[in-house]
């Protein structure tokens, strides 16, 4: 060492390292570990989050969040932890600290509008995905669950699930939904209608296109889009319900109908239902009573057509 000794140069180094702490600049191996240790936490929370184990990720991801406190994918992971675990306000917070991070994070710009619209903040939700859809093209895997009423009189609530590839089309129908639970129609209509040119094998946005051509009294319209949405998927329950009501409605079916109806949508459910109905009125107990054994091969898991086929099963005195 040239003649120092080696405390005295091991001394200037720590206090080569202070200096530099005290001035604010962090050395740059210990930036560089940081990286590595937030990078491989990070890691870990994704293993841990793919196998639902959330609490843990949730505390992998604040210790990211603490080594490297502008860690955008430590934010955006942990906001969506926090969905997951039911806390909507923290990953509100979290996706806008990661568009703070970096404004062009679409995948953020679209969670946070979609969660907007979770918590029912429609206007926010809709200046949120119109901003999402100037933000270029992206191939997110996005999945939402939502809560669509049944029939435009009821209020009864039916969550579905759709999973799509396109976010642009996802967008217009979250625009849709928005305008829908405003009650605003007209505008639900033309965001649908996007979403359904961009997508048009995705029964659901049909489905909520039909919906609110019923509240806005468009009944022929919202028949076309029910039939539509049953041709891509014969099982939707919102499309066969609101498809039978507008048909029992309008006087429309008679037990002819709904064999033309099964023969075109062999798993139409509610078909058979309603054609048993048809056959108990008219005394046919047997005939209701294989309608709803077929119903039954459909939707084994329908607690109802156990109940109406017990009572059939009693009116025929069995």
């Amino acid at each position: 060492m040239n003649g120092v000794p080696i405390g005295t140069f091991i001394s200037f180094l720590l206090l080569l390292g202070n200096l530099c702490i005290v001035s604010g600049q962090v050395p740059e191996r210990i930036y560089a570990s940081n990286h590595r240790e937030s990078q491989r936490l990070l890691a870990l929370s994704k293993e841990s989050m793919a196998n639902k184990r959330y609490a843990e990720a949730l505390q992998i991801l604040n210790r990211t969040i603490q080594l490297k406190s502008d860690h955008t994918e430590g934010y955006f992971n942990r906001a969506i932890v926090k969905e997951h675990t039911g806390d909507a306000d923290g990953a509100l917070t979290d996706y806008q600290i990661v568009l703070l991070l970096d404004s062009t994070y679409r995948e953020a710009a679209f969670n946070r509008a979609r969660l907007r619209y979770k918590l029912a903040q429609y206007q926010q939700a809709i200046v949120d995905f119109r901003k999402v859809l100037t933000m270029g093209s992206s191939g997110t895997q996005a999945v939402y669950f939502k809560g669509t009423p049944l029939n435009n009189e009821g209020g009864v609530a039916m969550e579905g699930i759709t999973t799509i590839t396109g976010i642009e089309a996802d967008i217009y129908n979250y625009l849709g939904l928005c305008y829908q639970a405003m009650e605003e129609n007209d505008s639900a209509v033309s965001a649908f209608s996007e979403a359904v040119a961009l997508m048009p094998g995705e029964a659901n946005f049909l489905v909520n296109r039909g919906l609110s051509h019923l509240a806005l009294g468009n009944r022929k319209q919202a028949i076309v889009d029910f039939k539509n949405a049953l041709e891509l998927e014969p099982g939707h329950a919102i499309a066969q319900f609101n498809l039978t009501h507008e048909f029992e409605r309008s006087g429309a079916l008679d037990i002819n109908s709904y064999d033309e109806i099964i023969a075109e949508h062999p798993q139409f459910t509610s078909a058979y239902v309603n054609r048993a109905l048809h056959k108990l009125k008219s005394g046919d107990t047997m005939g209701a009573i294989e309608d709803y054994s077929a119903a039954l091969q459909i939707d084994p898991n329908d607690p109802v057509l156990y109940v109406n086929r017990a009572l059939a099963w009693g009116q025929a005195g069995k």
